[in-house]
């Protein structure tokens, strides 16, 4: 990858906190950007700052909490339905589709069946490897034009409900396409479209593996009085972002290490959410635990728009845990060939007897 990698929790913070010594943005040295689809994800402080913050207000003007129950409670009737003694997939059955709900009713969009979206997911996820596989990006720009062509139906069917009828009505939101272009919205929101989705899937199913493979730890998470605190630790636990890249704007030195103008720095945010110098016990699970900051959802000026949606369907699943866990037995998780997101592909499970 021809790339720095940095692991230890405040080296990952300072990276990505720090706008004027690191980029995301090629083009702030200069670099081309033909490549990339214009967005508050692929642009850097100032110039995405007023769509990123309108986007931050509408989502917090939806009931997050309430549509992460509903999504719950779709996922645990879609884990009851299948007959007892049949191997069923939970991504695909139960998992998939509740999310491609959850986030549609967060959007206010139409849901993409899951069946539809998932490949394009995963197409997306393994482009993110792109600089260990460079094979890997042509399928994912393949996907990404179809994610954009799809916002765009959307868009132009004058959005009801949802963070995409709140941008809609936003007369700052307006201001700001005029002089980016109605693409810019468009770009951004299949942006979030995606992340919503992959980032829940992931969560998703590492809920159901660990109640399986730590259930004393599980159900401590899921008795705390505070469901939020534990999901936070859940996310720190689990880290199913492992890593995200910035590019250096000048030269400076990491732990005595000269970096130079235009190389890559990795942060590993798994690694830094286990880094003992912040977190005490880094390798166990404890729902109690106040050291909250951790860098699941990254940090600065990128920082995971759909964190508290993450959140809060974590929280959800732990609040009905005794409606799914022990349904299925047998689990055989396959793994997603990623590096940067950490996810199964699927999730394999006998139905248990009543």
């Amino acid at each position: 990858m021809q790339s720095w990698v940095v692991f230890r929790y405040e080296d990952c913070k300072e990276v990505l906190r720090n706008n004027e010594r690191y980029a995301r943005d090629p083009g702030r040295l200069g670099r081309s950007k033909e490549h990339l689809a214009t967005s508050i994800q692929t642009e850097d402080p100032p110039s995405q700052m007023v769509l990123r913050r309108r986007m931050l207000k509408a989502l917090h003007q939806q009931d997050l909490k309430g549509i992460a129950i509903e999504a719950v409670e779709a996922f645990i009737s879609r884990m009851s339905a299948p007959a007892s003694g049949t191997r069923v997939d939970l991504m695909a059955e139960c998992v998939a589709p509740s999310v491609a709900e959850m986030v549609a009713n967060v959007l206010g969009s139409p849901t993409v069946p899951a069946e539809t979206y998932t490949p394009i997911s995963t197409a997306l996820s393994r482009a993110m490897d792109a600089g260990l596989d460079p094979e890997r990006l042509p399928p994912g720009r393949t996907a990404g034009d179809w994610v954009r062509a799809e916002v765009e139906t959307w868009l132009s069917h004058a959005p009801e409900a949802g963070m995409l009828a709140t941008l809609a009505d936003d007369p700052v939101v307006g201001d700001e396409l005029e002089r980016k272009g109605s693409n810019y919205l468009r770009n951004t929101v299949g942006g979030i479209y995606n992340a919503g989705f992959s980032t829940s899937f992931a969560l998703g199913a590492a809920l159901i593996q660990l109640a399986e493979t730590e259930p004393e730890a599980f159900a401590r998470a899921a008795a705390s009085p505070n469901l939020i605190q534990s999901a936070n630790e859940i996310v720190r636990y689990l880290s199913p972002a492992q890593a995200t890249a910035r590019i250096a704007l000048e030269d400076h030195t990491i732990q005595g290490r000269q970096i130079r103008r235009g190389q890559s720095v990795v942060t590993m945010l798994s690694a830094a959410n286990r880094d003992p110098r912040i977190f005490s016990r880094p390798d166990d699970l404890d729902p109690d635990r106040q050291e909250s900051n951790h860098l699941g959802f990254a940090w600065g000026p990128h920082v995971c728009l759909g964190a508290q949606l993450a959140l809060n369907w974590v929280a959800a699943l732990l609040a009905s845990e005794n409606r799914w866990t022990g349904l299925y037995a047998h689990l055989t998780p396959d793994y997603l060939d990623t590096a940067t997101l950490m996810t199964v592909s699927t999730l394999k499970g006998d139905k248990r007897g009543k």
